[in-house]
């Protein structure tokens, strides 16, 4: 469902044919989902190109990261009145954009939570959310942070074996 309008037009009518071939008018705030497909929210007007890769609800750094041309707390996300409103793991605010956003929920306590094809996932902004295309959940942290606490072990342990090795060089010579 697009939800654009001709800007311009001009005179009087039913709206019919005017504003042809001018670009439809879009919400910033609504990120790209005004516009048609190739098409991102420029200044209010709909320009050809400037979509970020990301897919929705995928990781993101900023809007630039995303598709849609929305990120919040790390997710692509987009407006409640698209598609089939907000998937498990996101929640509607209506009062901040126009048609309502889908706001990434924490899933650091409970991560089921998340929608089927959803992982939840530690992003660059700090926050646990639930997001397509990411491998593996939070308990990757977990693993992650055991071995970086193994570190010095092994470390102290190469250690050890290359001084055994160069104490046995010397004999040698």
């Amino acid at each position: 469902m697009q939800f654009c309008a001709p800007v311009g037009g001009g005179g009087e009518g039913e709206g019919e044919g005017e504003g042809e071939g001018e670009a439809p008018a879009c919400l910033i705030e609504r990120g790209n989902f005004d516009c048609p497909a190739g098409q991102s929210c420029s200044n209010g007007d709909c320009v050809t190109g400037g979509e970020g890769p990301g897919a929705t609800f995928t990781e993101c750094t900023d809007g630039g990261d995303c598709s849609g041309g929305l990120c919040v707390n790390g997710a692509c996300t987009r407006p409640c009145d698209v598609g089939d409103g907000c998937p498990g793991g996101y929640r509607c605010e209506d009062d901040s954009v126009d048609g309502g956003l889908c706001v990434p929920d924490s899933c650091r306590a409970d991560e089921s939570i998340c929608d089927d094809d959803f992982a939840c996932t530690y992003t660059s902004a700090q926050r646990y959310v639930c997001a397509k295309g990411v491998s593996a959940g939070i308990c990757n942290c977990s693993t992650v942070r055991g071995d970086t606490t193994s570190t010095p072990v092994v470390g102290m342990a190469a250690l050890g074996l290359v001084g055994g090795l160069l104490r046995r060089r010397r004999r040698s010579a």
